[in-house]
C-alpha cells in the first residue's frame, strides 16, 4: 500500500513538473528554460533548483544546443574540487548527506575536454560573483534515491543526465 502511494506521489510530482515546464502562455516567456530536476524520491531527499536573478543569454553560434555539452559536475562552496561528476558516461564521486542536513551545489556543464563551459562576461557583473545554476539537496530520511537533471531550452532538453545517486545517512 505504501509503495503505491509513493509511486502515485512521484508520478503526480513528475506530471506537475512536466506540465509546468510545458506551459505556454500568450506572452513571450522562457520560464521553462533552465535546470529541471526529476525522478527524486521525496521521502529520502528534497531537491530544489535555485532561481536566477537575471535571464541567461546563450550564444547560439558558440554552442548550438547539446552538441557542446558532454557532462556536468557539482561543486560545493569552499571545496577545491568537484563533489560529483558525469563526463562522457563516466561517473566520479558520491553525494552523501546526513538526514536533516542541506547542501548547496553549483552545477557546471562540461565541454568535450572536460572543461567548464563559461558564458560570455558582458562586463556588467562582479567578477567574483558566482554565476550559473545551483541546486540544494536536503536529507530527509536515511536511504538511497536517484534523480536526474535536464537543461531545458525552448521547450526541449538540451542535456539530460544519467541517474544521480544520493545516499542519506
Amino acid at each position: 500500500m505504501f509503495t503505491i502511494n509513493v509511486r502515485q506521489l512521484f508520478l503526480f510530482t513528475l506530471i506537475t513538473l512536466f506540465a509546468m515546464s510545458c506551459d505556454s502562455d500568450s506572452h513571450e516567456s522562457h520560464e521553462e528554460d533552465g535546470l529541471v530536476v526529476f525522478g527524486n524520491d521525496v521521502t529520502i531527499t528534497m531537491i530544489e533548483v535555485e532561481a536566477h536573478d537575471e535571464e541567461d543569454e546563450h550564444d547560439e553560434e558558440e554552442c548550438p544546443h547539446a552538441t557542446c555539452i558532454f557532462g556536468f559536475q557539482f561543486e560545493e562552496d569552499g571545496q577545491e574540487s568537484y563533489t560529483y561528476r558525469q563526463f562522457n558516461l563516466a561517473i566520479d564521486g558520491d553525494i552523501v548527506i546526513n538526514a536533516g542536513e542541506t547542501k548547496e551545489f553549483a552545477v557546471h556543464f562540461l565541454d568535450e575536454n572536460g572543461d567548464e563551459l563559461h558564458e560570455e562576461d558582458d562586463g556588467d557583473g562582479d567578477s567574483e560573483e558566482e554565476h550559473g545554476m545551483h541546486i540544494e539537496i536536503e536529507g530527509v530520511n536515511p536511504g538511497t534515491t536517484t534523480f536526474q537533471i535536464a537543461l531545458m531550452h525552448e521547450g526541449h532538453s538540451d542535456f539530460t543526465s544519467m541517474p544521480i545517486t544520493v545516499t542519506v545517512e
